[in-house]
């Protein structure tokens, strides 16, 4: 949705996996190894799949990891406190918890691109890199709360963690709310700039047919002049031509439509 993707069929079937591979990797309290291997398998993926600049790309991995992390965390602790919370914890019941939590994430994530989709299509171009900064510098302070707690948070005490978590995921859909903003304020500027130098063009367009339609008033006088000094048929008949071709410019003018 945000960066186009490098051509290829294989390119794009590898792209697929691993991004299933990195949404798919559980998250733990005091789970270092696989909270900073998805952020660095993140920025891999963008760098080696993704077109677009450096900037972009590194704003997106901002953006959107404290979704990824946060998703994957909440699932993750959510289904392991209901399957202890089992009064006979079985295989068949993990293995179910599983298969929602399998499920529930694609669906979550369906939902965060349709957001996504809507807001931000056709507009990414019109960020600058001082746009793209202005919303790292949003998540990257959710992020280093996300790493923070994350990381040296007891797993014992996971709740603590999931407002943090909720958080982060809400920051996301706003900031890509902000991104739709900032780029519609952009485009809107640019039409605004366009239309005023199209006022200025029809201002100087009026102002020179104002001028021609003086001088061609002009003229009609000066060949009426000439045309009474002298009264030869040659004459006349230039004059009366001459008359007869510029009475329609005369005669013309603007409704300002």
């Amino acid at each position: 949705t945000f960066l186009p993707i490098r051509e290829g069929i294989v390119v794009k079937m590898i792209a697929l996996l691993c991004c299933v591979g990195i949404s798919s990797i559980a998250i733990f309290s005091q789970d270092t190894l696989n909270i900073l291997g998805v952020l660095l398998g993140f920025l891999v993926y963008m760098a080696v799949f993704h077109k677009g600049d450096i900037v972009p790309k590194l704003s997106i991995v901002f953006i959107l990891y404290p979704m990824l992390v946060s998703l994957n965390y909440l699932t993750e602790n959510i289904g392991m406190s209901l399957f202890f919370s089992l009064s006979d914890p079985t295989l068949l019941a993990s293995t179910a918890i599983h298969a929602v939590v399998l499920v529930l994430r694609p669906l979550l994530w369906l939902a965060v691109w349709r957001i996504a989709k809507r807001w931000t299509e056709n507009i990414i171009a019109l960020l600058t890199t001082k746009m793209w900064l202005l919303l790292d510098s949003i998540c990257a302070a959710v992020l280093a709360s996300l790493l923070v707690v994350f990381n040296y948070l007891p797993q014992e005490d996971a709740v603590v963690a999931f407002p943090v978590a909720i958080a982060g995921m809400v920051t996301v859909v706003g900031c890509m709310y902000l991104i739709a903003y900032i780029a519609n304020s952009v485009q809107q500027s640019i039409q605004l700039e366009r239309l005023q130098t199209e006022y200025q063009y029809y201002e100087e367009k009026l102002k020179d047919e104002k001028r021609i339609r003086a001088i061609y008033h002009d003229m009609k006088n000066h060949l009426l002049l000439l045309q009474s000094e002298y009264n030869g048929d040659d004459m006349r008949q230039m004059m009366d031509s001459l008359l007869s071709q510029i009475a329609g410019y005369e005669s013309y003018h603007a409704t300002g439509n």
